[in-house]
Formats: structure tokens, C-alpha cells, sequence
């Protein structure tokens, strides 16, 4: 633009700015008059922004390092920038502005200070750098932001903030996350505002053209940003630390910034467009404010009102008010809670203490005798010592470890409940509890190992112990119950009134409202104005059209070193990396055959023919033994190819883009299946007509019952206008619509295909978007060792169902590794999900969980390799898992076979998990079962050494109690254990109702966000979105919680059944007669249904008419309009959640009562069935059926 133009551009710029001003002062709005002067000024100074953003460590510092060509900004793997950093031109220096502090000047030497500085987002609000470029000559200035996506909230709002100021956005995107949804919905946000962006693919040195295509590559960028609807302004691939034959368009981008700055005064005329919009909008305020006398007239009738009821405008007091009134009931449980955990981590029982208890139990057997002269007394004697021993070190353990732990709980729980009355606060504390002495013996066994016998003898002190404290909590829980009932009625029964006034203001408000209304169509007016005479065709109406770098493969040559390089190669002898996971499967194969020399001992008893089945069977599955590791993390946290290094070769299909859509299972090879086949099973027609359904309504498409017609409505929706938090349900319904034609004839079906087009069914969207699952069937080291993978759709994927995590995987997988991207260390789609894996992490038996940081090659050395960790461990933590298992691999440099992969030390620890941890417990089980095999033929050998007259005898009264107890065990029911379920049912509700209550301002803050307000939408609409998203996730999260829910009371279940079958062991191993449990079927409960959060016609209109607190984006956001509709919200929200956890607490009481009826049954039948095994096992031996010395022989080879 030459001279004269750029000075008659100038000129009509001024004259409409100075006409709002003008109108400004005539308003007496001096203030917002002196911004639009700012505006103006910056419209003749001619200063270009360009701002830099991205996901966390997509490169965004490092970029402008080089484009800078000088290290001036730091950069990590984990969020550095946590302010805006300024460069512009001028000699070497920098200005580092304090929040609190006066400005610091430091020299371009102090660079490492001054890196520093850029790190600290809480003392320093700005970094300027000033810096001799050709870019930044004549007024251009670079701003770098933090990431968008980080987990620390001020991040984003930095970058917000910053970006108001910007011109131009290059949008940083690094090679594996460039089809993230925040990546999508942030770039769609900036077209929205008017921005121009350039989308910059940085690392693209991790681009492999064996895996996939650059022009493949790009082409699925680009119909991403075209199925969001951004008409991005150009993309540029850059590989800023790679070697110089990657794909690195820097030069290019390098002239395409010059050529932004060649286009200044337009790209500046535009974004002066969009400030003077944002200032007229304080003016709107303003205007509010001269009007106060009216709205203050107002306001006194609706204060007249409120001080009627004694309204109280403290924004916390109805939740106050709830806390109060839920306080004398949640002291109780979080005391009881609170003390069950201490409890079970005290340490009681020490080795020391145990081996007296041991010795104590050795002293009850049966062969225990001491001396040969008088020793009956001898022994008694010995007996008192060791039980006086074991005593006096027991009672010591408890008072230390426990008693005044959970005084201490006691006494801080009183302080957190504002407990007022000194005399039950005393009576917190002054108690004591005395573990009975005759505890100690009165439940020891008779005729056991006191070796084995030790762990179930301490498991039920301990719980007579722990069941001892609770009581005196519950009695001590009374009083204080009555105390803040007392509290809770005395603070607010004046205070009834308060919440009646809402009612009584709303047509006032209303008018208030109104008045809103014609001050926004006034400013809208202003803007009008302005933008008629100011610009008229000085500024094109569309963002400027700027020159396209198409990037290019490297030459053929270097492709093929490219590709050789990185395809895999066997590893070397002395290579950690790609070694095939191994543990000692021997110990499984020994397992199965002593079940089999026990089987083959037992079938010579006829009578015991039906346990030598059993452990024939049992047999069998030791020999086929399966354990199931399944793989979760973001899409492109290298699941994959962490799957194919673990696998030692390449079997899955690898991609930065969204690859993995449908649930993958690698199992092993057979005869059926050969290896590298695969099945691919297809949703049925009903399933994909409600997931379609689904979708449809989500988008507020009509569902015709027919998948046609259905799905050609999408094409009538302007992606552009579709909410972020919608654009998966969108993007699932493109992929339907391009699929449908070619594989609806297949829906339900199972096609065997082999390896080229099993990839296929794993990676194109439309036709994953059909399929339930896939086994791939592969004959290796680790699937000949039982080993199943389960390979999972990304977390944060665009597609809506790679989000859908199925619980069932977390639930029933023997191991669960997590991987995230080291470059994107714990992203925002990491903690949600991770959030979920915390909540069931306690239920699980062992902790299973493994937790890898991927690609740690790209670390520069070791300390940022520590402080990624530190990072991932920290976000762990904040999730609820502790003490991770956690490890920083490389699946690339494994897949090489390169050292230093990473992989040793985690391929250690995994066989360890399963060869020892998992092995062990299926070890012990059959260890019960040959010990209980054993016990049979010593039960019966015992049998046959009395007499045949004593033996006739035992067997009439043996017969004539098996009748007894088949009665009672018939007869008998559990109206208690009914009770305690529906007790639990309650309480675990309780508790998720209140981490909801927590929840709900963080989802109200994600979901009414600036983003979604795009201009010249209607605000209604937009806000009824806003509604129905909130309501969608607040559901969501109540049936996530309802998932774990429902896994916690199997356990409970699983609990009840145990202490039954333990209460019938007791009554019949007085007769010698040993019941197990063992054949009683494994409990199977269907999850209970869990409907949508459901909204009546009327409560809908009352939750709209929140909707009021909305004037313009400024006020509802800068100012207190979202708070008000946050709070007043909350109250009609919380209604319609209580109603949904009590229909859920309803649904849940029934079918775990039905549970429980279907385990009685399963109970009665198991203990009738084991009872007349026993039975008929003794009555054989008293029959003579087996002699001595055959089950001598018997024995013998038992123990062989």
C-alpha cells in the first residue's frame, strides 16, 4: 500500500473513531471516550500483532527462537510460558513487569534470568523483549502465550487475554496432536473472532513416509478443518530440531510473515474493527451507570422485598444451609470412613506380634503337649504364658496405632463441623476401649497348619477389633448428631423465608433486563455507524488470501534412509528395548499338573469323583491361562506403536491421525485362526441406530426412524455454527453417512479378512464408526505366554465414539497401561479420564495399573526428562492415584532395537506384575484347593481307624445332621445383609452426590465459555446449547460415578457371601465337615440401567429463565452476569440431580437386592451341594469303601 493511500486510509479511520468519541463525551463517558482515542492512536502507530499459541509444547517458544534466529524464550515439554512475552524491535534488552513490583530492565545477556521470569506466572505479569530483526522493524510485535490446554486455568487465561491483542495467530500444532479437539475448537474460536491463522505443524521430523504419506497426511488434516468448518489461512510443516532433510517449510513461513507484514494496514484495520466493538461494549456499561438512580428505585423495591424474608445475599448460604443440615449425618460417616482407613493401614500385628499369635495357636492344637508328668497343668500354664505374651504386645499396638488415631480424627472432624458444645468435645476424648482377652482364643481352630492359619486367625481379630472401635464411634457419633441437629435449628430456622424471595423478584429483574436490551441495540447502533463510514471497501470482508507452500516428501533417496531407519530390526544382544516380555510359565503348567495327579488320586474314590472333575478343569484353565492388558491414553500418545515394540514387531497400524476407532484385541494364534488374520465383528443394526440416534438428538436433528434420511440432514448443518463440545457427534455422523451405503448389509455380521484389510477396519473412520471389535490373531513369544492386548480408541480423539471408554475394560483387565505423549505430558483429556481410573482404582484387588510416559527420546536431557515426571506424577496424584507405577519408554527407538529405549526397566516390572503378582494369587487359590483335596483323604483315613461299631454310629448321626443342616441352610435368610446392602447403596450415593455438588461450577465455567458465543448467532440459542450441554455432562458424571458405584457393591456382595459361608464353616466343622464356599457360582450382576438426566417442560422454562443474567459477552463474562447465573442455577439443578440420584438410588436398591436374592440362592445351593459332597465323602470311608493303606498311597502321591 503506498503512501497516499495509507494516509487517506488513516484519515478515514479517524473521522467515524472521532465522531464516536464525540458521542462518548456528549454522554459524559470520558473514560471509554479516552479508549476509542487509544484505538485511534494505535490505528496511526501502525502496530502489527502476531501471536503465537497452541497446545502445551507444541513448540510455540521454540518457533519464535527461530524465527528470531536467537534463543531468547524457553521451552519444555511441560508448560513453561506462563505469562505473555512481548518481542518487538529496538536495541537488546528486556522489561520484566511485576504484578506487585516496579518494572525490571535486564541486559540480553541475562537470558537464563530472564527465561526464568517467562516461567513465573504468579509474580510477573508481562516479559517485553526487545530484539534487532528485519521482521519487527516498522511496529510488528510477536506475542507468545502459554498453552491453551494446560491444566493450570491461568494458563488459558493468559492466552485469552493476550490474544484480544493479536492481528494474525500462527496456531502451533505439534505432528502427533494436530487433529486434537482443543486444537480444532480453539483454531475455530480464532476464525470466529476475525483472526487470521496459520496452522504451523511442528516436529515434523516424526513424520514417517513408511507408515503414511505426507500428501495422506495433509490430506486428513485438511478435511478436519473442513469437517469443523475453519477456513484456515495457510499451513506451514516445520521440524525445528530435526536434520535438514525433513520436511521444514521455515523458509517458507518465514515469507509468508513477511508478507503479512506487507498486508499490516489491513490485517490492522480489521482487528480495530473487532476493539472498537469490545470498548463500545464498556461504554454499554457506562450507559447502566447513569441509569443507576432508576435501577437503585428498583433495586430498594426488590431490597424491600428481600429484607422482608431476612434474604441474605451471601452467595454460599444455601449450600451453608445444606452442609448444616447434612452435618449430623456426615459426621458419623466420615468418621467411620475416615477411621476404617486408619484402621486398615494400622499396624497391629507386626512380625513379632504375629509370631506370638502363631505360637499361640500352635499352644490350641490338638498334639500340642508339654513335659510328660503333669502335663495337662504344664500345658494350660504354657498356654496362659503365650496368650498373656500375645496379649499385653497386642493391647500395645492397638492403643499406639489405633485408639488414639481415631481420637485425633474424632477431635478434628468436631473442629471441622464447628462443633460448639465443650462437654460432647470432651466426651470425644475421654474413653477408653479394652480389647476382650478371650477374643484371643475363643475363635481359634483346631486341627490346622497355624503357619496357614495365622492370616485368616489375624483377619478376624482385626475385624472384631476394627468392628469394636466403630461401635464406640457410632455411640460417640450420637451425641454429636444430637448436638448439630440442636446447632442446625437454632442458626436456621429463622431463615425459612430466605428462599421464597426469588419468585417474588423476578418480574422486577425482568425489567431490569429490558432496560439491558435497549442499551445493547443503542451500542449496536454506535457500532453500525462506525463500521459504515470508517471502512466501506477499505477492508475486504473476508480475511486476505495469502500464498500457499505446498510441502514436498524428501528426495526418494533420503525417503528410503528415512525409511529404512525407521522400520523395525532385531535387537541387539545387548538391547534393553524390544526384548519379548517373558515370565515363568512353568509354575502354571506345575500348577496344572498337580491338579492333575490330585484328580487322578481322587477319581479312586468313587465318592469323591465330582472334585476330581473340578480340578480337571481347573487343569485346563491353568494350561490355557489368559491375562487381558489393555492400552489406553490420547490419541497419538503412541498406543500403537507402544503395542507393536512391546510385540517386537509392527503389527498395528500407526498414524498421527485419529488411527485406532474401534476396540482392538491382539490374541493368540490357533488352529481356527492363523496368524496375522483377524475377525471383524460388526455393531448389530440396533445398536448403531441408537448410537445414531443418539448423535442426532444431541444435535437437535430429527430422528426418522429411518438411518437414510437420518443421516442426510448433516448436510444441511453449518459446521461453523456447531459448538466445540458437539463437533464429535458430528464428525461420528459424516463418518455413518460416507460408510452406510457400502456396510449396512454386513451390520451383525463376522468377517475373517487377513492383515491389509484388518488395518483397514482399525483406521478408516468410516467403516471403524461399524464395527464392534476386532481380534487380530498373531502367533508371538508373549501371545504363546497367554498374553491378550487390548488395544483402545484415543481419549480426545474428533471422533465422538473414541471418547466412549468402555468401564468394562477398566473393570475386568488383569493389567491397565496409560500412556501419554511426552512431548504432552497430561493433557486436559488425560486428568478426565484419569479422574475415572481414580475413582475405582481402591475396589481392585492389587493395584493393576501402569503408567508410561511415551517418545522420552525427545527429551534434551536428563533434568527436563525429571521434570516431565515430576509433572505426570504430580497430575497422578491430583487424580487420587497414588504412587503410581510410573516409567518414560521410547516404542520408536524399541521398535529399532536401540538401547536406552526405556523398556527394560518397565518390561521388568510388567512380567514381575504378572509372573509374580498375578501368578501368585492364582498359585494360592490352587494351593487351597490340593490342601482341601488333602484334607478329604485325611478326614477319611482318620475315619477308618475307629471302630465299626463307632463308625455305624457316626454315620446315623451324621446322616441325621446333614438332614438338620440341609433345613437350615435352606430354611435360613439374611434380612440383615439385605439391610447393610441397602444401607451401602445410600451412603456410597451420598458421597457421589456431594462430589457432584463439588463438580458443578468447574462444568458451569467449561460450558458457558466465551468460545461459544460466536457473533451474529442468536444468544438464546446459543445459551439453550450451553443448558443442554451442562445437563449432558452432569449426567454423564453422575453415571461414570454410578459405574464405580455398582463395582464397589459387587464387592459388598461378594463380602456378604463370604461372612455366610464362614457362619456355616463354623456350625459344621464341629462334625468334622469343612465348607468352603467353593462351589458356589461366580456372582454375575448386570449393571443396573442408567437413564438420561431427565427435564420436564416446566423445569426447562425455569432453568432458561437464568438466562436473564445475559446481556453481552463483556458483562457475563468480565463482570458478575455467569456468576449470577451459576448461582441461581445451581439451586432448580440441584433439585433435578437429586431426583436423579434418588431414581438411581431406587434403581440400584432393587437390582442389588435382587442381586442379593439371586447370591442367597446361589449361596444355598453351593452349600448344599458342597455339604453332600462331604457327607457322602465320610460316609463312604465309614462304608469301607477306601482302606488305610490305599489312602496311604493316596496321600503320598498328593504330596508328590
Amino acid at each position: 500500500m503506498n503512501t497516499v493511500t495509507k494516509e487517506r486510509t488513516n484519515t478515514d479511520l479517524q473521522q467515524p473513531l472521532t465522531s464516536i468519541i464525540q458521542q462518548l463525551a456528549q454522554a459524559g463517558d470520558d473514560d471509554t471516550a479516552q479508549k476509542i482515542a487509544e484505538v485511534a492512536r494505535k490505528s496511526q502507530e501502525q502496530t502489527l500483532h502476531i501471536g503465537f499459541c497452541g497446545l502445551f509444547s507444541a513448540g510455540k517458544s521454540t518457533l519464535i527462537n527461530a524465527i528470531m534466529e536467537e534463543p531468547l524464550l524457553p521451552s519444555s515439554p511441560i508448560p513453561t510460558s506462563a505469562n505473555v512475552v512481548q518481542v518487538q524491535h529496538g536495541e537488546p534488552e528486556a522489561r520484566v513487569h511485576f504484578a506487585n513490583d516496579p518494572t525490571k530492565t535486564l541486559s540480553i545477556d541475562e537470558i537464563e534470568n530472564l527465561q526464568q521470569y517467562c516461567r513465573d506466572g504468579d509474580e510477573v505479569r508481562q516479559v517485553d523483549i526487545d530484539h534487532q530483526h528485519a521482521l519487527l522493524e516498522d511496529g510488528v510485535q510477536l506475542l507468545d502465550t502459554p498453552g491453551i490446554d494446560s491444566t493450570d486455568p491461568r494458563h488459558q487465561a493468559s492466552t485469552q487475554a493476550a490474544l484480544h491483542l493479536a492481528d494474525v495467530v500462527l496456531f502451533v500444532a505439534d505432528y502427533h496432536h494436530v487433529q486434537s479437539e482443543h486444537n480444532f475448537a480453539f483454531m475455530k474460536e480464532l476464525k470466529e473472532d476475525g483472526k487470521v491463522v496459520f496452522l504451523v505443524i511442528n516436529q515434523m521430523d516424526k513424520h514417517n513416509p513408511n507408515e503414511l504419506s505426507l500428501q495422506a497426511f495433509l490430506d486428513r488434516v485438511q478435511e478436519g478443518l473442513q469437517e469443523w468448518g475453519i477456513a484456515i489461512d495457510g499451513i506451514f510443516c516445520t521440524a525445528l530440531k530435526g536434520a535438514s532433510e525433513r520436511v521444514n517449510q521455515l523458509a517458507e513461513l518465514r515469507n509468508t510473515l513477511k508478507e503479512v507484514k506487507a498486508n499490516k494496514q489491513t490485517l490492522i484495520q480489521q482487528h480495530l474493527s473487532h476493539a472498537v466493538q469490545s470498548v463500545l461494549q464498556e461504554h454499554a456499561e457506562f450507559l447502566r451507570g447513569q441509569e443507576q438512580q432508576k435501577r437503585e428505585q428498583q433495586q430498594t423495591l426488590i431490597d424491600a422485598i428481600k429484607t422482608e424474608v431476612e434474604y441474605d445475599e451471601d452467595p454460599e448460604f444455601l449450600q451453608k444451609y445444606k452442609n448444616s443440615k447434612r452435618a449430623p449425618e456426615r459426621f458419623q460417616d466420615e468418621v467411620v470412613q475416615q477411621s476404617r482407613k486408619t484402621m486398615r493401614k494400622a499396624h497391629i500385628m507386626p512380625y513379632t506380634t504375629t509370631e506370638l499369635a502363631r505360637s499361640l495357636i500352635e499352644s490350641y492344637q490338638e498334639d500340642f503337649k508339654v513335659g510328660f508328668l503333669f502335663s495337662k497343668k504344664k500345658t494350660n500354664e504354657e498356654r496362659a504364658k503365650r496368650q498373656q505374651a500375645f496379649y499385653e504386645e497386642l493391647v500395645k499396638n492397638v492403643q499406639a496405632n489405633i485408639d488414639w488415631k481415631i481420637k485425633d480424627i474424632l477431635q478434628k472432624q468436631a473442629e471441622s463441623f464447628h462443633l460448639e458444645d465443650q462437654l460432647v468435645k470432651q466426651a470425644l476424648m475421654d474413653w477408653s476401649l479394652d480389647v476382650p482377652e478371650a477374643w484371643l482364643t475363643d475363635t481359634i481352630k483346631q486341627q490346622v497348619d497355624p503357619r496357614n492359619y495365622i492370616h485368616a486367625y489375624k483377619d478376624e481379630l482385626r475385624e472384631r477389633i476394627e468392628k469394636l472401635y466403630i461401635d464406640k464411634i457410632k455411640e460417640l457419633s450420637a451425641q454429636v448428631k444430637a448436638q448439630l441437629e440442636k446447632q442446625h435449628t437454632e442458626t436456621y430456622e429463622p431463615l425459612k423465608a430466605r428462599v421464597e424471595s426469588y419468585e417474588k423478584i423476578e418480574n422486577l429483574q425482568d425489567e431490569l433486563t429490558m432496560w439491558d436490551q435497549q442499551i445493547d441495540a443503542q451500542i449496536e447502533q454506535l457500532y453500525e455507524s462506525f463500521t459504515k463510514n470508517a471502512f466501506q471497501e477499505e477492508v475486504p470482508k473476508k480475511s486476505l488470501s495469502f500464498k500457499w507452500y505446498l510441502p514436498e516428501e524428501a528426495p526418494e533417496s533420503k525417503q528410503q534412509e528415512t525409511t529404512s531407519a525407521s522400520a523395525p530390526s532385531a535387537p541387539s544382544g545387548d538391547s534393553d528395548s524390544a526384548s519379548p516380555v517373558s515370565f515363568d510359565t512353568q509354575v502354571l503348567e506345575r500348577a496344572a499338573n498337580r491338579y492333575k495327579r490330585a484328580a487322578e488320586q481322587l477319581r479312586k474314590v468313587p465318592s469323591l469323583a465330582t472334585v476330581a472333575d473340578e480340578f480337571e478343569q481347573k487343569a485346563a484353565r491353568f494350561e490355557n491361562q489368559r491375562f487381558r492388558i489393555s492400552l489406553f491414553g490420547a490419541f497419538s500418545a503412541g498406543k500403537s506403536s507402544f503395542a507393536n515394540a512391546l510385540l517386537g514387531e509392527k503389527l498395528l497400524p500407526v498414524s498421527p491421525n485419529p488411527t485406532t476407532a474401534a476396540i482392538n484385541y491382539i490374541l493368540p494364534a490357533t488352529e481356527d485362526h492363523p496368524t496375522r488374520t483377524a475377525q471383524i465383528q460388526f455393531k448389530t443394526r440396533e445398536r448403531i441406530e441408537e448410537e445414531i440416534g443418539i448423535s442426532a438428538e444431541r444435535l437437535h436433528l430429527d430422528d426418522h426412524g429411518d438411518v437414510s434420511k437420518t443421516l442426510r440432514q448433516i448436510k444441511k448443518l453449518n459446521p461453523q455454527h456447531i459448538q466445540s463440545s458437539l463437533k464429535p457427534y458430528f464428525s461420528f455422523l459424516q463418518a455413518c453417512e460416507k460408510g452406510w451405503k457400502d456396510i449396512q448389509e454386513q451390520l451383525g455380521e463376522t468377517l475373517s479378512v487377513g492383515q491389509e484389510d484388518y488395518e483397514a477396519y482399525v483406521a478408516e473412520e468410516q467403516k471403524a464408526c461399524f464395527v464392534q471389535e476386532v481380534a487380530f490373531y498373531h502367533d508371538s513369544p508373549q501371545t504363546r505366554q497367554g498374553l491378550e492386548f487390548i488395544d483402545t480408541p484415543g481419549a480426545d480423539s474428533i471422533y465422538a465414539r473414541h471418547t466412549d471408554v468402555t468401564f468394562d475394560f477398566i473393570k475386568n483387565s488383569d493389567v491397565i497401561v496409560y500412556l501419554t505423549y511426552y512431548n504432552h505430558a497430561f493433557s486436559r483429556a488425560d486428568s478426565q479420564f484419569l479422574d475415572q481410573l481414580g475413582r475405582v482404582k481402591d475396589q481392585f484387588a492389587m493395584d493393576k495399573m501402569f503408567f508410561l510416559i511415551n517418545a522420552s527420546d525427545l527429551a534434551s536431557d536428563a533434568n527436563e526428562l525429571e521434570q516431565v515426571e515430576r509433572h505426570v506424577g504430580d497430575s497422578l496424584r491430583k487424580s487420587g492415584i497414588q504412587d503410581p507405577r510410573m516409567f518414560s519408554v521410547s516404542s520408536l527407538k524399541a521398535l529399532r532395537g536401540e538401547a536406552d529405549a526405556g523398556f527394560a526397566q518397565f518390561q521388568e516390572a510388567f512380567a514381575g506384575f504378572i509372573g509374580e503378582e498375578l501368578v501368585q494369587l492364582l498359585l494360592e487359590s490352587a494351593d487351597s484347593d490340593l490342601e482341601r483335596g488333602y484334607q478329604l483323604l485325611a478326614d477319611m483315613k482318620a475315619e477308618l481307624s475307629e471302630s465299626t461299631e463307632a463308625r455305624e454310629r457316626k454315620k446315623e448321626e451324621l446322616l441325621a445332621k446333614q438332614k438338620e443342616w440341609e433345613a437350615e441352610i435352606n430354611e435360613t435368610s439374611y434380612p440383615a445383609y439385605v439391610s447393610e446392602v441397602e444401607k451401602e447403596v445410600h451412603s456410597l450415593f451420598h458421597y457421589v452426590k456431594q462430589r457432584w455438588d463439588f463438580s458443578y461450577r468447574e462444568h458451569v465455567s467449561d460450558v458457558f465459555h466465551p468460545s461459544v458465543f460466536t457473533k451474529g448467532q442468536d444468544h438464546k440459542e446459543q445459551l439453550s446449547f450451553c443448558l443442554d450441554e451442562l445437563l449432558y455432562r452432569l449426567g454423564a458424571q453422575l453415571k461414570d460415578e454410578a459405574k464405580a458405584t455398582a463395582l464397589r457393591l459387587e464387592n459388598v456382595l461378594r463380602g456378604l457371601q463370604a461372612r455366610a459361608v464362614d457362619s456355616w464353616h463354623h456350625e459344621t466343622k464341629r462334625a468334622a465337615i469343612h465348607l468352603s464356599g467353593d462351589y458356589i457360582a461366580e456372582l454375575d450382576v448386570e449393571m443396573p440401567d442408567l437413564p438420561a438426566l431427565e427435564v420436564g417442560t416446566d423445569e426447562r422454562a425455569a432453568l432458561e429463565k437464568t438466562f436473564r443474567h445475559f446481556k453481552n459477552a463483556k458483562q457475563f463474562f468480565e463482570q458478575d452476569g455467569r456468576k449470577a447465573l451459576t448461582e441461581e442455577l445451581e439451586g432448580d439443578i440441584e433439585v433435578l440431580a437429586q431426583r436423579y440420584v434418588s431414581s438411581l438410588i431406587e434403581a440400584f436398591v432393587s437390582v442389588y437386592r435382587r442381586a442379593w436374592n439371586q447370591a442367597e440362592e446361589d449361596l444355598k445351593e453351593g452349600l448344599l451341594q458342597e455339604l453332600e459332597l462331604a457327607v457322602r465323602s465320610r460316609l463312604s470311608v465309614l462304608d469301607g469303601e477306601v482302606s488305610v493303606d490305599a489312602l496311604d498311597e493316596m496321600m503320598e502321591q498328593f504330596e508328590s
